[in-house]
């Protein structure tokens, strides 16, 4: 399946919001096998958001535990992308934690970060003249 196991997760709510929950079991066990795989033996970045994808999986099927320790271990990242950050304040497969006050710390920390990272990229810019 190649490429389409990093987006097995999202396959998965689709088909569970039309109904076909078989489906849906298949393409979520398919993400977090993949995402297993790729936390023992991936690289980072891939590992990082392997840990966010599982996390959104455990997370939609209420296994609240599991998906704040996958989603502690995302947080470990140093540099998040402006779309991470749209993403997990806006993810409906994180619905289910969004009154967890850990979940709500992520988050600002997830936001935080890239706003470091922005602010870090502005003054190298502002340094060299770029800007």
């Amino acid at each position: 399946m190649g490429g389409m196991t990093w987006l097995a997760h999202r396959v998965g709510y689709d088909f569970d919001h039309m109904g076909d929950h078989d489906s849906a079991d298949f393409y979520f066990d398919l993400q977090i096998n993949t995402s297993n795989n790729t936390v023992e033996n991936g690289v980072e970045p891939d590992v990082n958001f392997s840990y966010y994808d599982r996390a959104c999986v455990y997370a939609y099927r209420g296994e609240v535990e599991e998906a704040m320790e996958d989603l502690r271990k995302f947080n470990q990242v140093e540099k998040i992308p402006q779309w991470m950050v749209t993403l997990i304040k806006n993810d409906p497969m994180l619905d289910s934690l969004r009154h967890e006050p850990e979940f709500q710390q992520i988050v600002s920390d997830v936001e935080a970060k890239y706003q470091a990272e922005h602010q870090r990229v502005r003054q190298w810019l502002e340094e060299n003249e770029m800007l």
